[in-house]
């Protein structure tokens, strides 16, 4: 048998009343699992477990989360904010979702009211009170999901936090960065960005180089600020011992890149780990050529690798599709 363990809680009061919800942990050979919990009685109070433990991100694409409300008699209404590492996130493009026992129970997007973006969450059950409610952030700017520290005792009709005064949801967790030296060519490279970085800026990323960043659409155009997808010009000098530069890039893996292309020839970048042309995906247009990187040379290439970007034309505005876990249907040499 194992031995009960409480976790701290944080207490948030709204009104005289208050409802007390208490969670306790039992640890066994099969690990931690929840034992039991208690509630009292009262309106409109929310209590947040704070847990000491890091959430684990995944890589993901876009979370489809969807909820019928008229599956369920009870709600709440919740109002709320984002903070990634103690900073407020307000990425309209980032999606809340609440779990009953990985169960979706409600899902928002960011709204502007009340002189400010927030989440307006309504969180639904069959129980009126007791339910355990989980939530989980996707962050857009790192294609993940998170899971937020906090948790929520359900009780139904209570509303928590309002536009000027909302409660927080934390997260403190980001996924664990990657790096990739990437050996250059004295003069022009093909580059690009395959992770999600700190920084944007050319001059930040490519401190080295000798030129202007330049990415292709129906002509060359200039960059100060890159983008995740694009892939560009750049040329680098010798180093101070006459040998071609390698650099370092870092930053948060990208295991999947929608990138957008016009009819004709485009430069594409790559994503953090190696694909196989092959396994290129095109939507809404076709890939009507090879890939061609370019080493002292243009080169068909069979493999996309991170850091390197490519020529490839196709046949009308679209999109091209690299992903190291693609299940999407393939488009193969015969079909181009």
């Amino acid at each position: 048998m194992g031995s009960l363990k409480p976790i701290t809680l944080h207490k948030y009061k709204h009104g005289q009343n208050f409802l007390l919800c208490k969670m306790h942990l039992m640890e066994t050979q099969h690990g931690t699992r929840e034992q039991w919990f208690q509630s009292g009685k009262g309106w409109g109070t929310l209590f947040f477990m704070l847990l000491t433990v890091w959430s684990i991100p995944t890589n993901a694409q876009p979370p489809s989360w969807s909820i019928e409300p008229s599956n369920f008699q009870y709600n709440v209404n919740i109002t709320a904010i984002f903070l990634l590492n103690d900073a407020v996130n307000e990425d309209t493009s980032n999606i809340l979702g609440a779990f009953v026992h990985n169960e979706v129970r409600g899902v928002s997007r960011l709204m502007y009211s009340g002189g400010g973006w927030r989440y307006f969450l309504t969180v639904y059950s069959n129980a009126l009170s007791g339910d355990t409610v989980m939530f989980q952030m996707y962050v857009a700017r790192l294609d993940s999901i998170l899971v937020i520290n906090e948790q929520l005792c359900f009780f139904s009709d209570s509303l928590y936090g309002d536009p000027g005064n909302p409660e927080l949801f934390h997260s403190s967790t980001l996924p664990e960065q990657d790096s990739l030296f990437l050996q250059l060519q004295t003069g022009w490279n093909l580059v690009a960005l395959p992770y999600t970085m700190s920084s944007y800026e050319k001059a930040s990323v490519f401190p080295t180089s000798s030129s202007d960043a330049f990415s292709y659409l129906n002509g060359y155009q200039p960059k100060t600020t890159l983008k995740n997808g694009e892939g560009y010009w750049l040329k680098f000098d010798a180093d101070s011992s006459g040998e071609a530069q390698t650099i370092l890039l870092q930053g948060y893996p990208r295991s999947k890149d929608a990138i957008r292309v016009t009819s004709g020839w485009n430069i594409v970048g790559s994503i953090s780990e190696s694909i196989s042309t092959a396994h290129a995906v095109s939507q809404g247009t076709t890939i009507t050529t090879p890939f061609y990187g370019f080493h002292s040379g243009y080169q068909q290439a069979d493999s996309i690798l991170p850091g390197n970007s490519y020529w490839v034309k196709v046949s009308q505005d679209g999109t091209i599709v690299l992903s190291s876990t693609t299940t999407l249907k393939q488009v193969t040499s015969q079909e181009r």
